[in-house]
């Protein structure tokens, strides 16, 4: 009898062995397709635009600007200059918003939480506005003060929206979902006020470009700042995958598994502050990236934070950069307005389905 036992219990480990390791190839198979996703819209993103160019002249620009990059020919400094920054700017703007979803709809145990649902991605707007207003130009680093200004009004935000969320001292979900669609209102209250006193065009174009978003006005200096927001802020989510997963099942689980609670949620908002602070400096306030993504990537692999998060963030690239190349196609019609269009339809199946995803 414990020879059979023995047996069924090795067939049984057997079976669970394979089935994981199916898993995950299956995942990793997902990851590396995105990828080649990612690399083909990247591509035919920059052959879209007011000057048609060929695959051909497209691969020479290129391949000119790493070699001899004196002496390019106009169409090339369109490429080298113009479409490479947009490109690179949408694929770090649409990961780090896309990682910044899951960390918050896992912190919140919330599918419908959002960086621009939640208040953050305006209250970096908000920031980047008044630097626009007030007309300063101060710099630290070698980098203007705009994208710092920007940080503290978002984990302003973000802080304002957690402490009306807590209800008997524990944070709850619904709480902080309306406190965040409240602040969020505010704030846009205060940045249309701003644009209606704006006397300077200029300054009243800049501030309603961060309300919209978009890369038309992506440089390589854009994306040179940005990366530092992408890489930390991707680095302290990707720490805390396994935290965030033990969260999932409850934060009294989490509790006795030893996860600090209320440390590992000041550090999820502050990295998504970061994250949403560099995105909204350089790119405007793009909504419902951070809301999406997550959950196309939670369909496809599951909700293991180890590989929801590098396949949301393919996800939110390809996203981007797709909306970005259509917006080229409409006489730069704001990436905003693409992923409004996209976003509030499935934040409304969300509000319905909920009580389903989440119970």
């Amino acid at each position: 009898m414990s020879g059979d036992r023995s047996a069924a219990s090795s067939a049984l480990l057997g079976e669970t062995k394979e089935a994981l390791r199916r898993q995950a190839c299956f995942r990793l198979a997902v990851v590396l397709l995105l990828l080649a996703i990612l690399i083909v819209a990247a591509f035919a993103s920059m052959l879209v635009g007011q000057v048609k160019l060929s695959i051909k002249q497209l691969f020479e620009a290129i391949a000119h600007s790493l070699f001899n990059a004196s002496s390019l020919s106009d169409e090339e400094r369109i490429v080298v200059f113009f479409r490479l920054p947009r490109v690179a700017l949408a694929i770090l703007v649409g990961a780090t918003l896309a990682i910044s979803g899951v960390g918050l709809q896992a912190m919140f145990r919330n599918p419908m939480a959002d960086p621009y649902l939640l208040g953050i991605s305006s209250g970096g707007a908000l920031g980047a506005a008044i630097v626009t207003f007030l007309d300063i130009h101060s710099s630290w680093l070698g980098i203007g003060i705009q994208p710092f200004v920007s940080f503290a009004t978002a984990f302003g935000a973000a802080w304002v929206v957690a402490v009306l969320g807590r209800v008997g001292g524990v944070l709850r979900t619904d709480a902080v979902l309306l406190s965040g669609i409240a602040v969020n209102a505010l704030l846009s209250a205060i940045i249309s006020l701003m644009m209606y006193l704006s006397a300077h065009r200029l300054a009243l174009a800049r501030i309603y470009f961060w309300l919209l978003g978009g890369f038309y006005n992506a440089t390589w200096r854009d994306v040179l700042f940005m990366t530092p927001h992408a890489i930390i802020g991707i680095f302290v989510l990707w720490l805390n995958w396994r935290p965030l997963n033990a969260l999932l099942l409850g934060e009294e689980t989490a509790h006795y598994v030893g996860i600090d609670i209320s440390r590992l949620k000041w550090l999820i908002i502050g990295a998504v502050s970061w994250c949403c602070s560099g995105a909204v400096a350089y790119a405007g306030s793009i909504g419902f990236v951070g809301l999406v993504m997550p959950h196309m990537a939670r369909m496809l692999i599951g909700p293991g934070h180890g590989t929801l998060m590098p396949t949301a963030m393919l996800f939110g690239a390809i996203f981007l950069v797709l909306c970005d190349m259509l917006s080229r196609l409409g006489n730069e019609i704001p990436v905003g307005i693409f992923t409004a269009l996209s976003g509030v339809p499935f934040f409304l199946f969300l509000l319905r389905k909920s009580h389903r995803l989440y119970a």
